[in-house]
């Protein structure tokens, strides 16, 4: 662990306050059980204090956190034997976009403008970043040396793993949830209901409680880190 990081085996919580000699991305494994996964992957979304973001990277942190909920709770209902998996890959889904907020937050900025005038996302990063956030994320997962079930969460050109989709679903519920109008709500989880129905076994019906059952559960987790609940409240979200 980093110098000065500390590890609660009871209460499976990492706590550190970094240093200023401290700034910079910093690797640390772990393994865990059970419902451990998930305290401990929340306590690592917010191992700096939570305030020192700027806006945009607050809420991406925010979706980061609900996407991986959804993932969690998706995989609850299909049974699914891997369901930390699931929560830990739908955190990490959005990774390219996290560490671009981060390290240059007006390239971000430049970015959800070109998706604002009608560019995809992708489309958008290219042509403001040159890359995608996929690739970025691809490239910095494997200089972490992350596990493989995560770096495929990138990789467009095998077909996805029932994990893969469980993770993307929770990315694309959180961005439609807590992104997109009112009025584009309804037609967008009738999109998903169409795009992941036949896959994971959802229709828009079970979609909506997905997403009711990982607020409530995200907001359980944000109890615990000691964050305010009121910032799920959109368009925050």
């Amino acid at each position: 662990m980093p110098p000065g990081a500390t590890f609660d085996d009871a209460s499976a919580v990492l706590s550190w306050t970094p240093t200023e000699q401290q700034l910079g991305a910093f690797y640390v494994p772990y393994t865990c059980s059970d419902d451990a996964t998930q305290s401990v992957a929340g306590t690592l979304t917010f191992l700096e204090y939570f305030e020192r973001h700027t806006s945009e990277l607050r809420h991406l942190m925010i979706r980061s956190m609900l996407a991986a909920h959804v993932a969690a709770v998706a995989a609850d209902m299909r049974l699914f034997s891997q369901r930390e998996e699931s929560y830990l890959a739908g955190m990490f889904q959005n990774l390219g976009e996290v560490l671009v907020a981060h390290h240059s937050p007006l390239r971000l900025a430049a970015v959800n403008d070109a998706v604002a005038q009608g560019l995809s996302q992708d489309e958008g990063a290219l042509k403001e970043l040159g890359f995608t956030y996929q690739r970025l994320a691809a490239e910095v997962a494997g200089h972490w040396k992350l596990s493989p079930y995560l770096t495929s969460l990138w990789d467009h050109d095998t077909p996805a793993s029932e994990l893969t989709q469980f993770a993307r679903f929770g990315h694309e519920l959180t961005r439609l949830m807590c992104v997109r109008t009112a009025d584009h709500q309804e037609p967008g989880l009738k999109l998903l209901a169409m795009k992941y129905g036949a896959s994971l076994n959802v229709s828009v019906d079970t979609i909506a409680d997905v997403w009711e059952r990982a607020v409530d559960d995200t907001k359980s987790t944000f109890a615990n880190l000691g964050v305010s609940t009121n910032l799920l409240v959109p368009p925050l979200c």
